[in-house]
C-alpha cells in the first residue's frame, strides 16, 4: 500500500518559481562569461585611469627651444594615479616634437596639439610655436650709431627688455653691446599699427612722433626717421602689459644720408634662454705634466711672452689664497692678483663645463658670462677669455670647493695668460 504526502501547493510553486529563477541567473551569467572568452578581469576603480589631464609652464614656444610637459593620471574619484605609463603624440611633428619623456621642441613656426594617452584615456594641449624673440640693426656705411656693422640678438644671446605704455615703447639690450631705444606715438595719440612718419628725436620731439636709437657711447644730437607698427597686442589693453611687437625704424644721425635700419619681432612668453655650460671643446689649454701639485690647493700661472698681465712669468700659489662665491660667480684673489668667473645669467650657480667666448667682467653680455684675470698693477681694457669648470662641489647647497682652467688674451692680442686652480672640498 502506497502513502503519499501532500505538500502545500504554494509552497510547491514558490520552490519551483526558485528554481527557475536560479536556473535563469545562471544562464545569463555564463552567457556573460561566455561572451568575454570565458573568463572576466575585475578593475578596481581606485587604479584605473579616468583622466588624463597636462599641465606645462608655457602654451606657446619659440623655434628651437624646448618645453617640458608633465601628465597627471587621476581615477574616477580625483586621486592621481603615480606609476602610470603614458604615451605621447604630437598632431604636428613638423611643428613640434615630444619624446617618450614629455619634453616638446618647437621645429617651425605653427600650432600643435600635444596628446597624451594612459591606459585608453586622454589629455590634450595645443601649443603655438612662434618664431623667437629677435631685434635686427644694420647700419649704413658712415651711419654714426652703427658704425656700418650689422647685429642680431635673441633671449640666448642676449638680455632683451621692452617696457610700454599707451603712448611710448622703451627698449633696452645688453648683449656683446648695450642698446636703449625709444618709440613715442604723437602727443594725444595711443599706439597703433601704421606708419610713424617725420619722427624726431625722443624726448625733444615736440608734438610729433620720437624715435631714439642709442648705445655703445654714442647717440645722434639731432636725428630724423620714422618707425612702422606691423603688429601690436596687449595682455588686456592699452593699460596692461605689452604682449607683443612688431616693429620697423629708420634712423638719420644730425641730418646725414647714412641710416641705422631696424626690426623688432618681441613676445613677452618667449621662453627662451641663454644657454648653460657646454662640453669643453678638444685641446683647450692644461697645464704641463707635472707642474702642479697632485693634491691640495694651488694657483698655477703660466703667461706667454707678450701678455702683459703675467708679463711672461710661471708662478705657482699652493697658500695665500682666498675665495669667494656669489651665485654664479667665483672671485679669487692670490699673489696680489684679483679674478673673476661669472656664469651666464640663466644659472645660479657655476656648473661644471665650459664657458667661452667671454669678454670682460663687470662689462661683459651677461647671457654668456664674464671673465677678468688682473692685479699688480696691471689691467685689460678689453679683454677675450674662456674658463671651463673642471669639477666643483656643492655640500648641502653650499660652495665648497672648485677645481677650474682658464686662458685670457688682453686687448686683442695673441699672446695669453693661462690659469689652473684647485680649491677646497672636491669629494
Amino acid at each position: 500500500m502506497r502513502t503519499f504526502v501532500l505538500a502545500d501547493r504554494r509552497t510547491t510553486r514558490h520552490a519551483l518559481t526558485l528554481s527557475f529563477s536560479s536556473r535563469f541567473a545562471l544562464s545569463i551569467v555564463w552567457i556573460t562569461l561566455g561572451a568575454c572568452g570565458g573568463e572576466t578581469t575585475i578593475v578596481d576603480p581606485a587604479t584605473a585611469v579616468s583622466k588624463v589631464a597636462i599641465s606645462a609652464a608655457y602654451t606657446s614656444l619659440a623655434v628651437g627651444s624646448t618645453i617640458q610637459l608633465t601628465a597627471e593620471a587621476t581615477n574616477a574619484a580625483g586621486t592621481i594615479l603615480v606609476g602610470k605609463t603614458v604615451n605621447w603624440a604630437s598632431s604636428r611633428p613638423d611643428v613640434a616634437t615630444i619624446t617618450s619623456l614629455g619634453l616638446v621642441m618647437g621645429k617651425a613656426t605653427g600650432i600643435a596639439v600635444i596628446t597624451a594617452t594612459s591606459e585608453g584615456r586622454s589629455g590634450s594641449l595645443t601649443l603655438t610655436v612662434q618664431a623667437p624673440n629677435t631685434i635686427t640693426l644694420t647700419s649704413d656705411v658712415g651711419d654714426y650709431i652703427g658704425q656700418g656693422a650689422a647685429y642680431s640678438y635673441t633671449n640666448a644671446s642676449a638680455i632683451i627688455r621692452v617696457t610700454a605704455n599707451a603712448s611710448s615703447i622703451g627698449l633696452s639690450i645688453s648683449g656683446d653691446q648695450a642698446w636703449t631705444a625709444t618709440f613715442q606715438a604723437q602727443s594725444g595719440a595711443q599706439l597703433a599699427t601704421g606708419v610713424y612718419s617725420n619722427a624726431t628725436r625722443f624726448p625733444f620731439q615736440g608734438g610729433g612722433p620720437g624715435l631714439s636709437w642709442s648705445g655703445e657711447g654714442r647717440g645722434c644730437n639731432t636725428l630724423t626717421g620714422f618707425f612702422i607698427i606691423d603688429s601690436l597686442s596687449w595682455t588686456a589693453g592699452p593699460a596692461s602689459p605689452l604682449l607683443a611687437l612688431d616693429l620697423r625704424f629708420e634712423q638719420h644721425c644730425e641730418g646725414g644720408a647714412a641710416a641705422l635700419h631696424g626690426t623688432i619681432h618681441w613676445r613677452a612668453d618667449d621662453p627662451t634662454k641663454p644657454p648653460g655650460p657646454v662640453t669643453p671643446p678638444a685641446n683647450l689649454w692644461q697645464p704641463p705634466a707635472g707642474a702642479t701639485p697632485t693634491t691640495g690647493n694651488f694657483v698655477y700661472l703660466q703667461s706667454e711672452q707678450g701678455d702683459y698681465i703675467g708679463a711672461g712669468a710661471v708662478n705657482l700659489y699652493q697658500t695665500g689664497i682666498t675665495v669667494s662665491v656669489t651665485g654664479a660667480r667665483i672671485a679669487i684673489s692670490v699673489g696680489g692678483y684679483n679674478s673673476t668667473f661669472q656664469g651666464m645669467n640663466s644659472i645660479t650657480e657655476l656648473k661644471a663645463g665650459y664657458y667661452g667666448n667671454l669678454m670682460r667682467y663687470p662689462f661683459n653680455n651677461p647671457a654668456r658670462g664674464g671673465f677678468d684675470w688682473s692685479g699688480n698693477g696691471r689691467g685689460c681694457n678689453e679683454l677675450l677669455a674662456w674658463f671651463v669648470i673642471d669639477r666643483v662641489n656643492y655640500v648641502n647647497g653650499l660652495f665648497a670647493g672648485v677645481e677650474a682652467r682658464f686662458e685670457q688674451h688682453c686687448d686683442g692680442l695673441n699672446p695669453a695668460l693661462h690659469g689652473a686652480i684647485r680649491w677646497g672640498q672636491l669629494s
